[in-house]
């Protein structure tokens, strides 16, 4: 996705919380260089362009909030809206269905809740919903669209594996 958006000349960066990718190189980390960051999302950072926080229009999370520590969702939620303009969205897929590894047996879905709890989490930070922004198959990914772009998306959502959600920042600051 930040490889598109900046074929289509927006500024963009994508943070990934594995140096794998950075260290072998692999995927777009040999054509976007320094638009591609490693950091842990969970602890506080700041992305500054002249010495200020950027702003973004949109910020995005794949199937990422599902690995998040509940402890650590507050200090997630403060990057998001220190980083996110006046009117700008985030967005993301949740899933929230076991993962469990074959071989550890660790699940590395460790918050899964239901649609409720997130809306309420997400405004308990300083997000208002917007429930009518966007379709399901408008997103990116989620349990909703297949993996690849030639197939079908499916004919049903099935919100008990997965679901989106579109917010917008409050005016509190958290």
């Amino acid at each position: 996705m930040v490889l598109e958006a900046a074929l289509k000349g927006h500024f963009s960066i994508g943070l990934e919380g594995s140096d794998i990718s950075f260290k072998q190189q692999r995927a777009e980390w040999r054509l976007l260089g320094e638009n591609l960051k490693t950091c842990d999302i969970t602890k506080p950072f700041e992305l500054l362009l002249n010495d200020d926080i950027y702003k973004f229009d949109i910020i995005t999370a794949w199937e990422v909030l599902e690995h998040i520590k509940e402890e650590d969702l507050e200090q997630l939620f403060k990057n998001i809206h220190n980083h996110l303009s006046d009117n700008g969205r985030f967005i993301a897929s949740i899933a929230n269905w076991d993962d469990i590894d074959p071989i550890t047996g660790i699940n590395w879905h460790v918050t899964k809740h239901d649609y409720e709890w997130w809306k309420n989490k997400f405004e308990e930070f300083g997000f208002t919903i917007c429930t009518e922004e966007l379709s399901v198959y408008d997103l990116a990914r989620g349990g909703y669209n297949p993996p690849h772009c030639y197939e079908e998306p499916y004919q049903e959502v099935d919100l008990t594996k997965g679901f989106h959600i579109v917010v917008i920042k409050n005016g509190i600051k958290i």
